[in-house]
């Protein structure tokens, strides 16, 4: 297995940070351009908040069952699904739909954070936290700077499509670099549930094997101990006639 770096989980963290902030400041007229009301537009953001609240404790236990890299690289593909859905939604369902998936798939933070323990030591691990909230800071300022560089070239008619597509492309620039550099951090015989099938099939095999070896002493088992025999035991001597007591003997 190829040793994981901190760098590769900080650039994933980063590069879907940066998606997320491309987008973010044309959410509100997006939703109003649709027909949305003040209020509305805001839960198009809270929607997304929503989703990650959810899915953040259930993508962590998953991946201690399944591994962090499958859960990583795929939210990283639904992520890139969600923006392009995103820059094509032509109503407010369609909106809230590509947020509520987009915040489902990249509730992975959790998963992140799970990765740099698994990979670090004791003495390094407040570092490797240290890069994770480093690479989301990062993405909020460089995201939303980018995302107005992008529309304000923008050819397309829709606004905030250019900047939902450039964040999809970025996702699978990080899918790609995922693929090719995110190692597995967590063996198999680590994860939740494999030391107790491991001990379960072990307690089966033995007691099988002992009921074998009981059937069969030939086939390797030790032969059953005979029962202990109650031997028939000795009549006890009978006591003889007690001698005479010499005060009781008469006198003469």
């Amino acid at each position: 297995m190829r040793k994981a770096s901190l760098g590769t989980i900080f650039l994933t963290v980063f590069l879907d940070l940066l998606g997320f902030g491309l987008v973010v400041p044309y959410l509100p007229g997006v939703a109003r351009a649709h027909g949305a009301s003040d209020l509305t537009a805001t839960l198009l953001g809270a929607t997304f908040s929503l989703m990650q609240l959810l899915f953040v404790p259930f993508w962590g236990h998953l991946s201690d069952r399944t591994g962090r890299r499958p859960i990583l690289v795929w939210s990283i593909v639904a992520a890139a699904l969600g923006l392009v859905a995103l820059g094509s939604a032509t109503s407010l369902w369609m909106l809230f739909a590509a947020r509520a998936f987009t915040g489902m798939a990249t509730a992975n933070i959790a998963v992140a954070q799970a990765y740099i323990a698994d990979v670090t030591r004791r003495e390094e691990r407040s570092r490797g936290m240290g890069l994770i909230g480093a690479g989301i800071g990062l993405g909020f300022i460089f995201g939303p700077v980018i995302g107005g560089l992008l529309e304000s070239v923008s050819p397309l008619d829709r606004v905030g499509a250019l900047p939902a597509y450039a964040a999809a492309g970025l996702s699978t620039l990080n899918l790609l670099l995922a693929l090719r550099y995110l190692p597995e951090s967590l063996p198999a015989g680590s994860r939740r549930g494999a030391s107790r099938s491991v001990a379960d099939g072990q307690g089966e095999g033995g007691r099988a094997a002992g009921l074998a070896g009981e059937a069969n002493p030939a086939a390797g088992g030790a032969a059953p101990r005979p029962r202990p025999t109650s031997s028939p035991t000795a009549p006890r001597p009978q006591p003889g006639p007690t001698p005479p007591s010499p005060l009781s003997t008469p006198r003469r």
